[in-house]
């Protein structure tokens, strides 16, 4: 009997130590996949918020001779590789959308390098100031225009549609942060101040200048991912 005893107590340690193991394992893997639900959640989100974007601009400008570009691929100022959404080249001026297909509640500062976005369930996650991200894109299709001037250009952040922001300040004339659905308005709002400045013939011009960016390789798109990985 004294020898069965330290036998069992040494396989019921066994057993245990068995248990936690697995239930560790268990553990990781399951962040795993949540980790990677997520992640497939969140891109087949942000395809869904760019198709509606597409949708709504085809909409307002059906009756204008305006021209679309969407997953345009270029280079900023400071090396990196870019997607931008959606650029609407029109008579009042070059259009820039980010589209950040978010529902919840966003916190942002035009100032700050990090905003807040938190969910229904109480999760909090930062992301990039968007206006920062779109001004990137901005001065990246400037320099493929021919450094044209910079009131031309039209900064457009679209978040998802039931999204609510919280405190929000944006101060920059040329900016507007909207829900889906809502860059009607911020497009007819920018368009003020710019009103017939361009030409068909310049939006022609500035069309054909930013077509070939549209036509991506695999190489320039897995620089694209790099770059935005390093960058969060």
């Amino acid at each position: 009997m004294e020898l069965l005893l330290p036998i069992l107590l040494a396989v019921l340690a066994a057993m245990v130590l068995s248990a936690v193991s697995v239930y560790a394992v268990c553990r990781l893997l399951a962040r795993k996949t949540s980790a990677a639900t997520l992640k497939k959640k969140t891109d087949e989100s942000g395809r869904r918020g760019e198709e509606q974007l597409l949708q709504d601009v085809r909409r307002f400008t059906r009756s204008r001779r305006s021209k679309i570009l969407t997953n345009v691929y270029v280079t900023t100022p400071k090396g990196r590789s870019t997607e931008i959404d959606l650029v609407l080249i029109d008579y009042n001026g070059i259009f820039v959308f980010e589209s950040k297909n978010y529902n919840g509640r966003v916190y942002g500062d035009e100032s700050q390098r990090e905003w807040l976005h938190v969910l229904r369930n109480g999760d909090r996650f930062t992301f990039y100031n968007p206006i920062w991200q779109n001004r990137g894109h901005i001065s990246a299709i400037r320099k493929l225009c021919g450094d044209l001037d910079p009131v031309y250009f039209k900064n457009i952040v679209v978040f998802g549609r039931n999204c609510q922001f919280g405190r929000m300040r944006v101060t920059d004339r040329n900016t507007r942060i909207v829900r889906a659905g809502e860059a009607k308005r911020a497009f007819r709002q920018l368009s003020r101040g710019t009103v017939r400045a361009l030409s068909y013939r310049d939006m022609l011009d500035f069309y054909e200048k930013l077509l070939p960016y549209t036509r991506s390789t695999k190489r320039q798109r897995r620089l694209h991912v790099k770059d935005v990985k390093k960058k969060h």
